[in-house]
Parts: structure tokens; C-alpha cells; sequence
């Protein structure tokens, strides 16, 4: 939603949708915070799709400069983040 107000849509369609897209996503951290809880990975302890999925999300909004008020999904995603599986295939996907 924000992105799409932001400079995808024909400027005049465009609202401000900052303080919506803020508080829903505070919301989306708390209850992702309260679902990880003490789990190394979104199901517990193995690395799965859904943490594919959830970190590329996370990514976007940290790219989007979206505030994670959460160690708990701040250190989430720096663990989903910096696998080592993720950076070779961004390097293999910079080379296409």
C-alpha cells in the first residue's frame, strides 16, 4: 500500500497513507514477535519456506524504512538475512 501511493499509482490517485501503513504494520511486527516467541525460525528450529517468505517481507520493509521496534524480529531477520544460501543466490541473480 505504501509503495503503491508512494510512486506507483498516477499521482492523482495517490493518498496519505503513511500513519495507516505504520500502524498496520506495528501490528504485523507485534504479532510476529508474539508467533516466533523463542524459535531460531518462523516453525521452530529448522529453516522453512515460510522464512523464505518472511524474510524477503522483512527485507522489503527495511528496505521501505519501515521501524522494526522488535529484537525479537530484528535479530529474526539478520539470522533469515545473512544465510549463506541468500547471498549466493543474489550473487548469482546480480549476474543474469
Amino acid at each position: 500500500m505504501k509503495a503503491k501511493h508512494s510512486f506507483i499509482l498516477p499521482e492523482d490517485l495517490r493518498l496519505d497513507v503513511h500513519s495507516i501503513t505504520r500502524f498496520e504494520f506495528a501490528k504485523a511486527v507485534d504479532a510476529m514477535e508474539a508467533r516466533l516467541g523463542t524459535n531460531r525460525f518462523a516453525l521452530g528450529d529448522r529453516f522453512s519456506a515460510a522464512d523464505v517468505m518472511l524474510g524477503h517481507t522483512g527485507s522489503w520493509a527495511r528496505n521501505a524504512k519501515f521501524d522494526i521496534k522488535s529484537d525479537i524480529v530484528n535479530n529474526y531477520l539478520d539470522r533469515v538475512l545473512g544465510r549463506v544460501a541468500l547471498a549466493r543466490a543474489r550473487e548469482i541473480e546480480s549476474q543474469i
